[in-house]
């Protein structure tokens, strides 16, 4: 145990280990920041990642146009057809101790 005893030049010291609880907290924090923003640049990258490799269906619009999508496997990520997947990702930073992060 490390014992200190009050002298006016330790002042300093005294007020660094009275803030070091606050500035914990607040690195947990900036590290949770920096975990949702790899997060969520990982995950579009992987939804924008080609080819498929499931299942392949032909689609046929109202105006006639035909489009063709190859469906995801089971391990795959969901694929990006107008973009507001992507969009919708994202997460949550709630004190120091919790972080959420998905879709929607």
């Amino acid at each position: 145990m490390i014992e200190m005893r009050e002298h006016p030049g330790n002042r300093e010291v005294w007020i660094k280990l009275s803030r070091l609880n606050q500035a914990t907290r607040e690195g947990i924090r900036h590290g949770f920041f920096a975990l949702g923003k790899a997060l969520k640049r990982e995950a579009n990258r992987a939804i924008l990642k080609r080819p498929r490799h499931g299942e392949v269906y032909r689609k046929r619009y109202a105006s006639g146009a035909v489009r063709y999508h190859a469906a995801s496997l089971p391990y795959e990520t969901h694929a990006n057809w107008s973009g507001k997947l992507r969009k919708s990702i994202g997460w949550v930073v709630a004190g120091f101790s919790k972080r959420y992060f998905g879709y929607g």
